[in-house]
């Protein structure tokens, strides 16, 4: 066998490899809109079933990912409401110092130091039984009026499938032409060794 006999074959499938997955890639995303050809309707793959994989892709997400329990549950955490606790007795105390008595001027006369420490740890003591079962109720509303899988799918749908080619471009189209081309290679190579060892 001559050196051509050896090199072109391999060439030729490296060549149409690359080929093949140029094609692959492009039919991915294009036709955006359905063409007929003979017939037949044509359209990328992606634009095609678009809509379809939104759809699933959002149910997924909100299934698997998104839970009002648990938000509910890490929301009312107690080590939640010690931490805004200190910001809460600021506001209650500023509350009773200024607010109160700009309103009951003569409430001033009787409010005085140990009283206010009083009821600011009547309100805290309040606020924190109060707490949980304030954002239990908001989480439940939230329930009824927020559909978290239609936001995601509207979210999702305004994504362009030429916005998902540029980023499959950008990320992912040279891996696959290179993977695709040396795949053919090794194919190839195999193919001329296993013809060398049979016609010896």
């Amino acid at each position: 066998m001559s050196w051509i006999q050896y090199i072109l074959p391999i060439a030729v499938s490296t060549i149409c490899s690359w080929a093949i997955a140029w094609v692959i890639v492009k039919f991915l995303f294009h036709p955006q809109k359905t063409i007929k050809i003979l017939g037949i309707n044509l359209q990328g793959i992606i634009p095609n079933k678009q809509s379809v994989a939104i759809k699933k892709l959002a149910h997924w997400i909100n299934s698997s990912f998104i839970s009002f329990n648990e938000i509910e549950e890490r929301i009312t955490d107690p080590g939640n409401f010690e931490q805004l606790k200190p910001e809460i007795e600021k506001h209650i105390d500023h509350f009773l110092r200024n607010k109160l008595k700009e309103a009951f001027p003569m409430i001033s006369a009787f409010i005085g130091d140990k009283t206010i420490n009083k009821l600011k740890e009547a309100f805290l003591k309040e606020l924190e039984t109060l707490f949980p079962v304030l954002i239990k109720n908001y989480i439940d509303k939230l329930k009824q009026d927020v559909d978290i899988e239609k936001i995601i799918e509207a979210k999702l749908s305004a994504v362009s499938s030429a916005r998902l080619e540029e980023f499959f471009n950008q990320y992912a189209k040279k891996r696959v032409l290179i993977y695709s081309t040396c795949f053919g290679f090794l194919i190839a190579n195999v193919q001329l060794i296993v013809t060398i060892l049979f016609t010896k």
